[in-house]
Order: structure tokens, then C-alpha cells, then sequence
């Protein structure tokens, strides 16, 4: 499906697709920086295979997780 001025893959509010929204994930990944989740992970507070379902899977996948801290979650690696 093509977007707006025959963009491949841009659909949806502001033009997002998977492909951007992996790349951010992945830049922050390697950024070193902390990242944090503000919406309870354990919780399915969403329907199923939802953008921040498919979020957390993707982070699953590379080998992280998250702890909770003081009024968020961390993401942390968990396996190499």
C-alpha cells in the first residue's frame, strides 16, 4: 500500500509504519540511554497484536525485558 506522494508503507496518523517505528526502537536500543515504558507491560490493556503489543514482542526477541521502578518499567537486556 502506498501513502501520501506514493510513499511504500506510510499509512496511518503521521504517515507511521513498522519499518520506521523498528528503526526508532533500534536507535534507541543502541543509544545506551535508559529507556522507559510508561504503560504497564504485564497488563493487556489493549487488544491483541496491537502497535505496543507488538513493541514489547519485538524487544522479547533481541533480548530484553523490563523491571519496574517508581512509577514506570525499565527496559533491560535479559539475555545476550
Amino acid at each position: 500500500m502506498n501513502g501520501k506522494k506514493g510513499q511504500p508503507g506510510a499509512k496511518g496518523v503521521g504517515s507511521w509504519n513498522w519499518t520506521r517505528n523498528k528503526r526508532f526502537i533500534d536507535d534507541a536500543l543502541a543509544s545506551g540511554r535508559p529507556i522507559r515504558l510508561v504503560t504497564d507491560p504485564t497488563k493487556p490493556l489493549y487488544s491483541k497484536d496491537n502497535v505496543y503489543q507488538r513493541e514489547l514482542k519485538y524487544l522479547q526477541d533481541k533480548g530484553y525485558g523490563w523491571r519496574k521502578m517508581d512509577g514506570y518499567w525499565e527496559v533491560v537486556r535479559i539475555r545476550p
